[in-house]
Order: C-alpha cells, then sequence, then structure tokens
C-alpha cells in the first residue's frame, strides 16, 4: 500500500503549508503578547553586584593565587577576610531575601506565563485537529521503524501503512520544536516563541521559589574556603634570577 500511495497536491496547499503558516504567526502572536504581558524585571542593587563580583572575585584568587606573587595573593586575602575591616567580615549584614512565592508580582507573572503558553496551545491544537484531522500530510524520504508509527500518525490508525509517511497531526507536533530555527531567526535568540524554553521554565517553576542569594551565608562560605587557601607554588620568586639563567644557558648553546 505505501508504494501505491500518491498525495493529492491539495493536501500540500491546503494541510502541509497552512500547518507551518499558523505555527509560525502563532510563534510570533506569543512572543509579542509575553513581552506585553511581562512585567518590569526588577534591577539588581549595586550592593548585590558589589557582593556577587566580590564572591567570583574570591573564587579566581583560590583557584589561580599561584600564578600571582605570595605577598599580593596574602593582600587580596587580607581584603576579604580582615577580622574587622575584612569584606566577609565585620559587621555588614545583608539583608535575608523575600521568599519570592510571596511576591503577588512574582506569582502574577507566573500565571501571565503560563497562560502565554497555554491557551495559544490549546487554541492551535484544537484548530488542527477540527480541520486538519485525518489528513497524510507528507512521507519522510528516509525509512524507518514500526516504533514510529504511534509518533508520525496520530489520528491514522492503517497497520499497512509505512512508518515514513506523516499525519496532519503528527506533522503539527513536529512543526512545534521544528520551527525555532526560524524564530530565533526572525525574532532573535532570546525570543519567547521557543517552546523548549518555555517548557524548562515551567518545569523549573518549582524551585524558583527564593532565586536570590543569601548573602551572608554565601559571606561565610567563602571566608571559610579563602582562609584555608594557600598557594601550592610561587612561580614569581626568584624570577630574575631564573630568566637570567635560562638566558645564558640559550646563549651558550
Amino acid at each position: 500500500m505505501a508504494d501505491d500511495l500518491l498525495l493529492d497536491p491539495a493536501i500540500r496547499d491546503w494541510v502541509l503549508v497552512p500547518i507551518v503558516v499558523v505555527m509560525l504567526f502563532v510563534g510570533i502572536f506569543r512572543h509579542n503578547i509575553t513581552i506585553l504581558m511581562k512585567g518590569e524585571k526588577k534591577a539588581g542593587t549595586s550592593q548585590s553586584v558589589s557582593d556577587s563580583q566580590a564572591l567570583l572575585k574570591s573564587s579566581l584568587l583560590r583557584a589561580n593565587g599561584e600564578f600571582i606573587p605570595r605577598h599580593s595573593f596574602y593582600a587580596r586575602k587580607e581584603f576579604f577576610n580582615h577580622a574587622e575591616t575584612g569584606y566577609f567580615k565585620g559587621d555588614k549584614k545583608r539583608a535575608s531575601p523575600a521568599n519570592a512565592m510571596s511576591d503577588p508580582s512574582f506569582m502574577m507573572d507566573m500565571m501571565k506565563g503560563n497562560m502565554s503558553m497555554v491557551v495559544p496551545q490549546m487554541l492551535v491544537m484544537g484548530f488542527v485537529n477540527f480541520f486538519f484531522s485525518g489528513f497524510i500530510a507528507i512521507k519522510l524520504p528516509f525509512p524507518l521503524t514500526i516504533r514510529f508509527k504511534m509518533m508520525l500518525q496520530r489520528g491514522i490508525d492503517l497497520q499497512s501503512l509505512d512508518a515514513a509517511w506523516v499525519s496532519s497531526l503528527s506533522w503539527y507536533f513536529l512543526n512545534v520544536f521544528g520551527l525555532r530555527g526560524i524564530h530565533t531567526m526572525l525574532l532573535g535568540a532570546n525570543n519567547e516563541a521557543d517552546e523548549a524554553k518555555l517548557m524548562q521554565q515551567q518545569m523549573s517553576g518549582a524551585n524558583m521559589s527564593n532565586p536570590q542569594m543569601d548573602y551572608n551565608k554565601a559571606f561565610v562560605a567563602e571566608s571559610e574556603n579563602l582562609e584555608l587557601s594557600h598557594p601550592s607554588a610561587d612561580h614569581f620568586s626568584a624570577l630574575e634570577e631564573r630568566l637570567l639563567a635560562d638566558f645564558a644557558r640559550k646563549r651558550q648553546q
């Protein structure tokens, strides 16, 4: 049956192409609606930026301390860990971050994100299922095993049909993720039409209850790690003598 099956060219014009066009414009529509529904992001304060940069510099100092002179390493270590004036010490206490789940604006933004993803998907799914259900839309140019029939032939129950044929409903699901490259070209890399990114945000929503860093605990942990850190080697000790000796050895050769 697969060898004798011929598709009407009208299926290409009235099923295959319309599904692609509808999915393309739905992604553009969702991108613009999501941007309009999003509230203004709260910019980080200058203090939080300074604290995060201090933690980054301290971790870089621990990792690369052996590549600077010893006195430079301990001078930087003293800046962070001095008992009275150190950046990680003293009486400087940062306010503990509030639970984001108790913030009404955060909850509203999360609900808007859910609506912008779920509502268009429900409408388009109903549209495709009502108008294009039961069509064979396209044949893939390579053979597939029987295990792919359930994925590629949704809405069509024909045991004798080769697995390389794709139904209209499965063609819709392929376009959900297959149009990501076109949306990136039209809307940019960080667009809101990316289904994978939206699903990842929904999956990680439970872990976003406290996205802000508690700098008090981070300072204590980083201070302890830095206190135990010592350069394993000093590549700058007797540097001039080693360079002169190496230069003299090369001249003799």
